[in-house]
């Protein structure tokens, strides 16, 4: 749904996901579907809901080791903080994936 610009759907479908996986402790798959949130919210240009989906899809990708969302999720944060004028975070982010 997300690749189809249907994001009401991917939303919920996502958030039904993300809720399945909290209930039995797919941690990998937790971590992916927060970040696919985060994405999602910063399309539409909803920082607020990007940056929590993200600071979690963060903590949970550092918690199991999941270096390539660590990656990501530092990314996408730097990214965010630098439109919303923060830059000291935008480059704590950015020294974080370089």
């Amino acid at each position: 749904y997300a690749a189809s610009d249907d994001e009401i759907q991917a939303l919920a479908h996502f958030e039904r996901a993300l809720a399945l996986c909290e209930i039995n402790c797919y941690r990998q798959f937790e971590t992916a579907t927060l970040s696919a949130l985060g994405k999602l919210y910063l399309r539409q240009y909803v920082y607020d809901q990007a940056l929590h989906y993200l600071t979690a899809a963060l903590q949970v990708a550092q918690e199991i080791g999941a270096k390539q969302t660590i990656y990501e999720a530092h990314q996408l944060l730097a990214d965010i903080y630098k439109k919303a004028g923060n830059f000291q975070q935008a480059l704590t982010h950015y020294e974080q994936f370089h």
